[in-house]
C-alpha cells in the first residue's frame, strides 16, 4: 500500500525463477533461462561461477550501451567492467577453490567455530562488510535517482536485505547476536523486524527520487528470490515468492500482467520504450539445493 501510495504498480503473484542470487540475476539480467535444466540439481561451484559470469556479461546492459546508455553499477557483481568498490560475490570463483584445499576445507568446517569461541564479537565482525556494502551502494543508488544527465542512464542497485544474516532490529540498530540461519527459535521476529526495516530504506529511497525529470523514467524494485529456509520440510513456493513492483512517469502499466516472473522484466522493459516485439517466455520457478 505504501508503494501504491507512490503511483507504484506492484505485480500480484510475482515469482522470481531461481532460488539462488547469481543464477537468478543472471535469468534477469540476459532475460532467458540457464541454458540446462537445474530443477532438484545442487548449486554445484561450477553451476554459481557460470551464473556470476552471467551476471557480469549481461545482455541488458551491453543492449543499452549500444543504445547510448551510460551505466552505473551499485549492486553485489563486477558487470560490463563497471568494477564496485563492494562486490560481495567478487571472490566467489577463488573462494571455490580455495575451499577445495585442506586449509580451505579446515576453515570452512572447523577454524570459524574456533574463531566464534574465541571472539565474543565474532557474528557482528563477519557481518560489517556485509553492512558496508548495503549502506555504501544505497547511498550511491539514492543518489543517482536525485540527478538527471545529459544522456540516458540504466542503474543497477543491490540491497542484500531483509534476508540472513539478521544484523537489524526494526529502527535500524545493530542486533546484539546476529543470525544466519532462518531455523532458529528467534529467526521468524528476527526476519520481520529487519523486513520492517529494509522497507523503511527502500520508501525513503524511493522519497529522495527526483520526479520532475525531462526524460522517461523507470524503477523497478525486484526480488531475485523468496523466503529461502533451509528446512527441507519448508514451502518450496516461498522461496519464488518475491516482490516486483514497478514505476513508471507515463503511469502505463499495461503491459505488466498477474503472475509475471522477473525472466521477463527487461522484456517488458525493451518492448515499451524501444518497440522490440520481444515474446514473453513461459513464467517458470526452478528449485536449486544449496
Amino acid at each position: 500500500s505504501s508503494l501504491q501510495a507512490r503511483n507504484f504498480h506492484i505485480i500480484r503473484n510475482s515469482i522470481s525463477n531461481y532460488n539462488l542470487t547469481g543464477i537468478s540475476l543472471a535469468s534477469t539480467f540476459n532475460m532467458g533461462y540457464i541454458d540446462h535444466p537445474l530443477e532438484g540439481e545442487t548449486a554445484t561451484s561450477l553451476v554459481i561461477m557460470r551464473a556470476s559470469q552471467g551476471v557480469k556479461s549481461a545482455e541488458i546492459v551491453k543492449l543499452l550501451k549500444a543504445a547510448g546508455y551510460d551505466f552505473k553499477n551499485y549492486g553485489a557483481f563486477d558487470v560490463e567492467g563497471e568494477i564496485r568498490n563492494f562486490p560481495l560475490f567478487k571472490d566467489t570463483p577463488d573462494n571455490f577453490f580455495y575451499l577445495q584445499t585442506l586449509a580451505g576445507r579446515i576453515y570452512h568446517n572447523l577454524w570459524w567455530q574456533v574463531e566464534m569461541r574465541l571472539n565474543p564479537n565474532w557474528a557482528q565482525d563477519i557481518c560489517k562488510p556485509q553492512i558496508k556494502h548495503n549502506m555504501a551502494n544505497l547511498a550511491d543508488f539514492t543518489a543517482e535517482l536525485k540527478t538527471e544527465s545529459a544522456t540516458p542512464k540504466f542503474v543497477y542497485g543491490h540491497l542484500l536485505m531483509p534476508h540472513t544474516p539478521y544484523y537489524f532490529d526494526r529502527i535500524g540498530n545493530p542486533v546484539a547476536k546476529p543470525s544466519y540461519s532462518t531455523n532458529t527459535k528467534r529467526s521468524d521476529s528476527l526476519y520481520v523486524d529487519q523486513l520492517i526495516y529494509t522497507n523503511k530504506l527502500i520508501l525513503n529511497m524511493i522519497d529522495s527520487m527526483k520526479t520532475n525529470t525531462q526524460r522517461p523514467r523507470i524503477l523497478i524494485i525486484e526480488g531475485d528470490h523468496g523466503y529461502r529456509d533451509i528446512n527441507p520440510n519448508a514451502v518450496r513456493e516461498k522461496q519464488f515468492m518475491n516482490l516486483n513492483a514497478w514505476y513508471c512517469s507515463d503511469k502505463d502499466y499495461s503491459r505488466l500482467y498477474d503472475g509475471m516472473s522477473t525472466v521477463n522484466n527487461f522484456r517488458v522493459v525493451l518492448n515499451k520504450y524501444f518497440n522490440t516485439g520481444l515474446p514473453y517466455l513461459k513464467d517458470s520457478t526452478i528449485d536449486l539445493n544449496h
